[in-house]
Parts: structure tokens; sequence; C-alpha cells
């Protein structure tokens, strides 16, 4: 419960979030406070291990981590408006597109458990701001149908990950001795665990969301 604790609170503080990211200037400047605030906190947490959260579901961090991405669209509709599509354009920005992406997949492999979440989070802002502008060809392949499905059910998938996750780590904990090593390999298992969760999404989306949307209402 606690993931969908965090976005609930994410969700009621957007109101006075938002009345931080409506000018340029002004959010440039959020975002720095923000973001070493979120880096700062981490880090003491690693330091000083004395208040025992969850870097990964603790409302206020999650909260910290959504301003950030809130705080980029001032100045993503200013650089969007003054982009003009041409061969150029989206021949440079692919490159761009890919060489972050790539760039983004190796740091995540090789550098995780090493660098804070809070680093990644900011490369994750970056990654988006720009593939989010739609010039080069990640964005354009992002934006087909197929992904446009997986968007569908992104609720879903964010409902069902965690509790996914966790219970992974609990059968490979626990039951490691009688389980297919090629399972316990963290690639295969990221994969086996990916397809699975999007099955979960998908048939929850299909036949009981709407059904328990309709017994809430009554």
């Amino acid at each position: 419960m606690l993931p969908l604790s965090a976005l609930i609170f994410c969700y009621f503080m957007s109101p006075l979030l938002l009345r931080y990211a409506k000018k340029v200037k002004q959010s440039v400047v959020m975002f720095i406070i923000v973001a070493f605030i979120r880096v700062s906190f981490e880090y003491l947490e690693k330091v000083v291990p004395v208040w025992g959260i969850s870097i990964h579901t603790f409302p206020i961090i999650r909260c910290m981590e959504f301003f950030l991405g809130m705080l980029m669209v001032p100045l993503f509709v200013r650089t969007a408006d003054k982009i003009r599509s041409t061969s150029l354009v989206f021949g440079l920005f692919s490159i761009i597109e890919i060489a972050m992406t790539a760039m983004t997949v190796f740091l995540m492999v090789k550098m995780n458990g090493v660098w804070m979440r809070g680093i990644f989070v900011l490369l994750y802002c970056l990654m988006v701001f720009v593939i989010s502008l739609g010039q080069g060809m990640v964005s354009k392949t992002i934006s087909s149908y197929p992904f446009a499905l997986f968007g569908s059910i992104q609720f879903e998938f964010y409902l069902f990950h965690g509790d996914v996750l966790a219970y992974s780590y609990y059968i490979t904990g626990n039951y490691s001795d009688s389980i297919d090593p090629i399972f316990l390999d963290w690639k295969m298992r990221s994969a086996v665990l990916f397809v699975l969760i999007i099955i979960l999404s998908v048939v929850y989306k299909k036949f009981f969301s709407r059904r328990l949307s309709s017994l809430l209402m009554r």
C-alpha cells in the first residue's frame, strides 16, 4: 500500500505545487532547490540512517521527484514553441536521444547500487525532457501504437509492480535451492517479471477495473 499512499499524497499536493511551476525562471530555481534537498536527504539517510525510511516509497521523497517533473513543464513549453521540425533537427535530436537512452541504460546497469537513487532521478528528468520534445527517432518510436497501449495500463502497472517484485524476492530468497538458476539471473528475472506485470495489468484493466469502480461509486 505504500506506493499507492505516495501516489495519493502527490495527487493531493498537486494544486499547491502547481503554483511554483508556472514561470520558467521560478521553475528553474525551484528545480535546483528541490533537487539539492532530494539528493541531500538520501545522502544523509545513507550516512546516518536514523530515520529508517524507504527512499522508494516514502511519500515526501516521491512527492519531491514528482515535483521535479512538474517544474520542467514551463521550460518544456518554451523550448517546444521555438523548435521547428526539419530533417536537420530530426537527425540531431535522433543522435541525442539515442545517445542519452544508451547512456541511461548503461549507467542503470553499471552504477546500480553505487549511485544514489536521486542521481538517477535527475538523469531521468533530463532524458524525459529531451524525448518529450518529440523531435527524434526515439521519441517518434515511443509515440507509436504499441507504446500507446502500454501507456493505457501505466497506472495498473504501477500498482502491481511493487507487490510482484516483493513476492519474487521472497520466493527467490526462501526457495532458491529449488528454482531454476537461469531465473535467478537478474536479466532473465527482470524480463519474466516485466511480462508478468503487463499481463496482470491488462487482465485487471479489461475485466476488473470498471466493475470495481462501479462498486465503489455505489
